[in-house]
């Protein structure tokens, strides 16, 4: 059983974005660019995982109260970012941290209703995050091997990730598949936790917004794009004006990235 334990990889909802197949026929290199959840090896696998990955840099997008309480474990060799998505006041307790974690445990209905709203409103809000995502940006100008995350991979890491992909030129459609792929990737991990939380002795309501928390959904996903292109014609028309990148940039991490 411990051989079993020290030979299985345990980062869940770990992906290489390699072999997605972008519009013009080609696909993203494999071995180049990594989502992820934090990272916290526990295995020997895993930490031999994470040496093969020959990682240039990490991208962090968690709060410092979730950095805080969980640091990354990473090859001394590899550069680490912290680029704080939840910048917000307004934000700053969706961070899935010990404090907000309490509070969810005494919230009042009203407030956990407003919570689901306050979710469309973080998705819609996430991809003009300039601060946290120009990082990610700039590794792929300096043509890094570079992996980002948040804690569990899914919602930060989604925004990023839909930005990488319509970038290449992958369709809403593909983005969403991805997104939705966070579900599966997560399935036995959230299982788990599900257990864990129908046992809080607390309101059935506020254990129904954590385990809904656990995944992601479609409406989520579909805020954050409607955000962008209810005021642009093109994807390119919203990286020039939220990110300042040119045609130029693209073209150069289209020669690099792609194959």
């Amino acid at each position: 059983m411990q051989k079993q334990m020290e030979d299985k990889l345990t980062l869940v909802n770990f992906r290489d974005l390699g072999g997605l197949k972008v519009a013009n026929g080609k696909k993203i290199k494999p071995n180049l660019i990594y989502r992820t959840t934090m990272f916290n090896p526990i295995t020997p696998t895993d930490f031999k995982h994470i040496e093969d990955m020959h990682l240039d840099t990490v991208l962090d997008f968690r709060s410092p109260g979730e950095v805080k309480e969980q640091k990354d474990i990473l090859p001394n060799n590899v550069e680490y970012i912290e680029a704080c998505v939840f910048n917000s006041e307004k934000f700053k307790d969706m961070a899935p941290t010990k404090r907000t974690r309490l509070m969810m445990v005494f919230m009042s209905r009203k407030k956990v209703d407003e919570l689901y709203d306050l979710m469309i409103e973080l998705y819609a809000y996430m991809p003009y995050v300039k601060e946290a995502f120009s990082k990610m940006f700039k590794c792929m100008d300096e043509h890094k091997t570079f992996a980002f995350h948040c804690t569990s991979g899914k919602d930060r890491t989604g925004i990023a990730a839909m930005l990488i992909e319509l970038t290449f030129g992958r369709t809403y459609e593909q983005v969403v598949d991805q997104y939705l792929h966070s579900n599966t990737a997560r399935k036995e991990y959230n299982e788990y936790l599900t257990k864990k939380i129908n046992k809080i002795p607390t309101a059935q309501f506020r254990k129904d917004f954590a385990i809904y928390s656990l995944g992601v959904h479609k409406e989520l996903i579909d805020s954050a794009y409607n955000s962008i292109f209810s005021k642009y014609d093109t994807f390119k028309d919203f990286l020039k004006d939220v990110y300042g990148i040119t045609e130029e940039q693209i073209k150069d991490w289209e020669d690099y990235y792609l194959e």
